[in-house]
């Protein structure tokens, strides 16, 4: 199982209609399948800088809340709370060409994680799979956001809540 060239059933289909296509939601019964999906093992492709890829198992663990990425019997644990951005075309800074080419193809999610600010693209087998997962990333980091901003909001002392005064007194 090595590296193969970069190829999908949606090379073609690179538009901005089919990207923006992947803001609506999903139907319920969509939503419901692809959770599903996730749940019980996903069978995608992790993409590589240079366009290559090879096959990517991917599953959603509930108890841990986290995904496991599985290559060639190399697993990889990603915490959800790891996951801070989802790339598109406005915020490729970091990225390859070839990285930023293909971030643009509506079968492949692109996200970075927090702690070693990396990228990963995943290639799914069609628009459906990836509209459902790039929905799932912007809930998880709305998730971590909320989580994030009442940490903070927590640990903030009175001193910290007070607005200082505008007005200087000589």
């Amino acid at each position: 199982m090595g590296n193969q060239q970069s190829g999908s059933c949606c090379d073609g289909l690179i538009d901005s209609e089919v990207l923006t296509s992947r803001e609506e939601p999903l139907t319920p019964e969509e939503e419901t399948k692809f959770m599903s999906n996730m749940v019980n093992g996903c069978d995608t492709e992790i993409v590589f800088a240079d366009g290559t890829s090879m096959p990517c198992s991917l599953m959603y663990d509930l108890a841990e809340d986290c995904l496991h990425m599985v290559v060639e019997d190399k697993r990889r644990i990603v915490a959800l709370n790891d996951i801070y951005e989802i790339l598109e075309a406005d915020s490729v800074s970091g990225l390859s060409n070839m990285e930023k080419a293909m971030i643009i193809n509506p079968c492949i999610v692109a996200f970075r994680l927090k702690s070693t600010r990396k990228a990963i693209l995943l290639r799914f087998r069609d628009a459906k799979e990836s509209q459902g997962f790039y929905h799932f990333l912007k809930d998880v980091i709305q998730d971590n956001e909320d989580k994030e901003g009442s940490d903070s909001a927590a640990n903030m002392t009175e001193d910290d809540t007070q607005v200082p005064s505008q007005t200087v007194i000589i």
